[in-house]
């Protein structure tokens, strides 16, 4: 079958000096070709695949706003409907449920998703589903004067829908459990998420990003569901996740109890595979990586860099080296205090790449109390 050249996309992506300039040249050469030989696509920094926007840069904005325009059009296109009120409100829900949150997780169990792309979807859900409920939640005194907004938890239980993270896992532990039960008629996919490869000598595929967040899902549930099937033992002692699709026990699990109608903290979801804990908060005993371990002391404990009270531009105070911005000139404040107390010298490393930078000061403002 010939190939209809016509339609195709070449996302072009070029970085560097004067790769400004070169995007234009291309696209104005291309566009050219393609009107003289009608044999050529359209070249662009974007492109459409599969039902995903692809975008040269790596990103996933364009990505998301696509989905949620899906989403707004499953809702207006029934905009008469929500209104009505002849219409009771468990009909709503339904229609609610089928059209609209399933367009915003339709595919997904396919895909990794970060967290502000999550959080994105989800309140446009919450949004819509106010809506449809028409004034319904809400909490209201007895003389209609004061109306309270119900939670964003209290919604979701009276539209019976989970968040949209807690809906990806559970779709993707029943799509990996339709995949265990059918072993023949997913060799390729078996093969991309588990296959080991040889990249050189010394290094080879371990652990895909599916099946590493696949796994956080299973430890989930396993604790959930109470289950006794020990799914990371293995993957300690090989490396690779092949080992999962021998456990048939694992269709016997029962995904719905991965649902959740309250979205939940980040931090300490799931679990870690690839390699073991390297510190411990000395307030709560909260265990992870050093860094894992400084953002949970900020977060929960308030304690933050010591250096942020000495650094207030983007100038190191010991060296009185320009740096970019504030949070790299702390950093290097910190290493430039670390030598100095090993060798007594203070010696800048880092070049001078940002001389023409000028030092941001910022002025703190001081109050008088009233009281004393």
């Amino acid at each position: 079958m010939a190939q209809n050249r016509e339609k195709e996309e070449h996302i072009v992506s070029i970085f560097g000096k004067g790769c400004v300039q070169e995007i234009q040249e291309l696209k104005k050469y291309c566009k050219e070709r393609r009107e003289n030989t009608k044999d050529f696509g359209q070249v662009g920094s974007e492109g459409k695949y599969l039902g995903n926007v692809t975008e040269a840069s790596g990103k996933t904005k364009k990505n998301t706003d696509a989905r949620i325009s899906a989403i707004r059009e499953s809702y207006y296109a029934l905009q008469g409907f929500w209104s009505r009120e002849d219409v009771i409100l468990s009909i709503k829900i339904n229609a609610f449920k089928g059209m609209v949150y399933n367009t915003a997780l339709s595919g997904m169990e396919a895909e990794l998703c970060s967290r502000q792309e999550i959080i994105k979807i989800d309140k446009e859900i919450i949004r819509l589903a106010r809506k449809t409920l028409a004034g319904r939640a809400c909490e209201r005194t007895d003389d209609n004067t004061v109306h309270k907004a119900w939670t964003n938890t209290k919604v979701r239980k009276q539209m019976k829908i989970g968040t949209i993270e807690s809906e990806m896992a559970r779709r993707r532990v029943r799509w990996f459990k339709t995949m265990i039960a059918n072993p023949e008629d997913n060799l390729m996919i078996r093969t991309v998420l588990s296959g080991k490869m040889e990249a050189d000598e010394y290094d080879e595929t371990r652990i895909t990003p599916w099946m590493e967040q696949l796994l956080e899902d299973l430890t989930i549930l396993k604790f959930r569901g109470k289950y006794d099937l020990d799914i990371i033992q293995e993957l300690r002692e090989t490396g690779n996740t092949a080992y999962l699709w021998n456990y048939k026990e694992l269709v016997k699990w029962n995904e719905d109890l991965l649902r959740d109608t309250e979205m939940e903290d980040n931090e300490n979801k799931g679990i870690r595979t690839q390699g073991e804990a390297t510190d411990k908060c000395e307030h709560c005993g909260y265990e992870g990586s050093k860094q894992q371990v400084a953002m949970h002391a900020a977060r929960k404990h308030k304690i933050e860099r010591k250096m942020k009270t000495y650094v207030l531009g983007n100038q190191c105070p010991l060296c009185e080296t320009l740096l970019g911005n504030r949070k790299t000139a702390i950093q290097h404040v910190e290493k430039t205090f670390e030598r100095y107390k090993v060798t007594g010298e203070i010696t800048c490393r880092t070049k001078k790449m940002n001389k023409k930078t000028e030092y941001q000061k910022t002025l703190i403002k001081t109050y008088d109390c009233e009281e004393c």
